[in-house]
């Protein structure tokens, strides 16, 4: 009998929103001693086999000097960066987490990779009162890569949108307050204090 492996897994950080709102580049702001981007990818790190950052054609970011891939798809958001990693690696699955949970730790992601159903096209955290999946800390299977660009092609280029529309394994644990997203300047004061005081991960 034939054995099938797992699609191998594979990180991307996306580093390359606006962060309009926050008024200041959020891959970039120290919580623990080092930038948030560089945070994420070393926390996602030893789940991958290879971890590369997101990052838009303009981008002039000081993390085009680490493995990287470059939007291909301009004006919609992180479904261009996971599109564009599952170009670069069409055979693999993508543990994707974006520099916005500032609470984001070890633990989350753990539970995340160990609840990992690749026989789903994407495994996801239930979002807090929503209850819809989580899109920026999340895998996503190889399978999934149809239905990210159809919602390209439809106009509504959300990844979130593209996992209603799959087979998730939606998942339920202690990730609320490491999932917290924090868009503004005072969400991230808010942060930075409860990072301080020892919740989160160091």
């Amino acid at each position: 009998m034939m054995i099938q492996c797992n699609p191998i897994l594979y990180g991307l950080v996306l580093v390359g929103g606006n962060s309009s709102r926050m008024r200041e580049d959020k891959s970039l702001i120290d919580y623990r001693g080092k930038p948030h981007g560089e945070f994420c990818h070393d926390l996602i790190k030893p789940f991958c086999e290879e971890v590369f950052y997101s990052l838009r054609p303009e981008s002039h970011s000081r993390w085009k000097k680490f493995p990287h891939l470059v939007d291909k798809i301009s004006d919609v958001g992180p479904v261009a960066g996971i599109l564009a990693g599952m170009d670069h690696r069409p055979e693999g699955a993508w543990l994707v987490l974006a520099c916005d949970f500032p609470r984001i730790d070890e633990a989350t992601l753990r539970f995340l990779v160990e609840s990992r159903n690749p026989e789903m096209q994407a495994t996801a955290f239930v979002s807090g009162d929503s209850r819809k999946p989580e899109p920026l800390c999340c895998i996503y299977e190889p399978t999934i890569k149809k239905k990210l660009q159809e919602v390209v092609l439809n106009g509504n280029a959300s990844p979130q949108q593209a996992l209603l529309c799959s087979r998730v394994h939606l998942i339920e644990g202690n990730a609320i307050d490491s999932l917290f997203n924090a868009n503004l300047p005072q969400e991230r004061i808010t942060s930075s204090f409860v990072i301080r005081n020892g919740h989160g991960s160091n």
